[in-house]
């Protein structure tokens, strides 16, 4: 890694390392039952959660300038403090306590400082980590308008929930099948056919890009859909237990879990 690619994995890392720390603090403070008086949050709670929505918000700005086209170092410095001051998500809004506020502005100022301080000597001792681009609007839209023209897919619910858009697509009930078996032989899939990167799409949240080694392809709060540039295979995971797969992957891996097809018909769709 050059200095540059060194200091973005280290403000991506010592976000995620920071967004651990407060939420495994916070799920104590819940464990314990101080995180709430009535309907309203303590005042501990509100010194903590702030502080993980930030790093949220932080490293999806990080991730989105890219690490394979960084600028200068010092450039970069500079784009990670703006970054780190600035990035912004639906759980950063202000509110009125005093407390929350205060929270954000520590956590924002302590990655600056970090950022800003970090020595050669560290970066040099800094190990790599896997790639992950945030997507912009535009890129969003342009995979959502690829995958829709391509198999059918609308940027909602799809096949077993709705219709069966593509000839190729196999849907599985995961009720029964060992998620971690199933999660292994994508990764396999992924290997044997030498994909690098994948498209992450979700119902709530950032689209990414990132290596195929990386991807979880599970449901976790929203649909998701997954392809890649080669634009030859598709996966998809609904709130209902299921898991579709269209194209090439679903001839490889459909035909190895007969017994979890789904044969009658869309399943019924609940509320969230």
């Amino acid at each position: 890694m050059d200095e540059a690619l060194r200091l973005h994995t280290f403000a991506r890392r010592m976000c995620m390392t920071r967004f651990d720390h407060w939420a495994e603090i916070y799920g104590g403070l819940v464990s314990a039952g101080g995180d709430r008086i009535g309907s309203d949050y303590t005042d501990d709670a509100y010194a903590i959660f702030p502080r993980y929505n930030v790093l949220n918000a932080v490293i999806s700005g990080i991730e989105a300038i890219d690490a394979d086209a960084l600028p200068p170092l010092q450039q970069l410095r500079s784009l990670l403090a703006e970054t780190a001051r600035t990035a912004s998500s639906d759980f950063t809004r202000p509110m009125s306590n005093a407390i929350h506020q205060r929270a954000m502005s520590e956590e924002r100022e302590t990655l600056v400082a970090l950022f800003a301080k970090v020595t050669a000597s560290e970066l040099a001792g800094v190990e790599p980590l896997f790639y992950r681009r945030t997507l912009d609007g535009d890129a969003v839209r342009f995979w959502r308008q690829s995958i829709a023209a391509t198999w059918g897919a609308p940027d909602g619910y799809w096949y077993p929930l709705g219709d069966k858009t593509h000839p190729s697509l196999v849907a599985l009930e995961l009720h029964g099948i060992d998620k971690t078996d199933l999660q292994a032989r994508i990764g396999s899939f992924f290997t044997d056919n030498a994909v690098a990167r994948v498209i992450e799409l979700r119902e709530f949240g950032e689209g990414y890009e990132l290596d195929a080694s990386a991807a979880v392809l599970s449901y976790t709060d929203g649909e998701g859909f997954w392809t890649a540039a080669e634009g030859d295979w598709i996966v998809y995971c609904s709130h209902e237990g299921t898991i579709t797969f269209g194209g090439k992957i679903a001839s490889e891996i459909g035909p190895e879990y007969p017994a979890y097809h789904c044969r009658t018909g869309s399943p019924q769709v609940t509320s969230r």
